[in-house]
């Protein structure tokens, strides 16, 4: 038997995680100068786009189980990024909302956002390139909600 598509420089899944993990430990360091994590940068940037979000809604968008977001936005919330309100039409449902304070943080996360950018040294069409192959590849595996 043949197992030559056993090894590790064979397997598109060891690639990306190898990327996965090398993006994460870079946006590391300079998340934490605000007392992020990768999960909550993630939060912060699918809230600020909204007015309001469910967390059943925040979870969706990064395919996560809303148990796993829910103490995210908590720590959010501590650190005054994000603030949970009750839906007045659900009272069943929490709607998270940003905060000034978040808002202002995102200032410094589009920073963080170019300096990753500028360090991955892509050309914008390689960027968005990369981008659209890894979209297809989600979509092709239905990962994508």
């Amino acid at each position: 038997m043949n197992f030559d598509n056993l090894t590790l420089r064979n397997q598109i899944c060891f690639t990306l995680y190898n990327a996965t993990n090398s993006i994460v430990r870079y946006y590391n360091p300079l998340l934490s100068k605000h007392g992020l994590t990768y999960t909550q940068y993630l939060v912060m940037i699918i809230v600020l786009k909204k007015n309001s979000l469910r967390i059943c809604d925040i979870a969706g968008k990064l395919n996560l189980p809303a148990s796993t977001i829910t103490p995210v936005v908590k720590k959010l919330e501590k650190l005054k990024f994000l603030k949970k309100t009750r839906n007045l039409s659900d009272e069943r449902n929490v709607n998270v909302i940003i905060t000034k304070q978040g808002i202002n943080v995102c200032g410094d996360l589009a920073k963080i956002q170019n300096n990753v950018f500028c360090k991955a040294d892509l050309s914008a069409i390689e960027f968005n390139n990369l981008k659209k192959t890894l979209d297809k590849l989600i979509n092709n595996l239905g990962l994508k909600n």
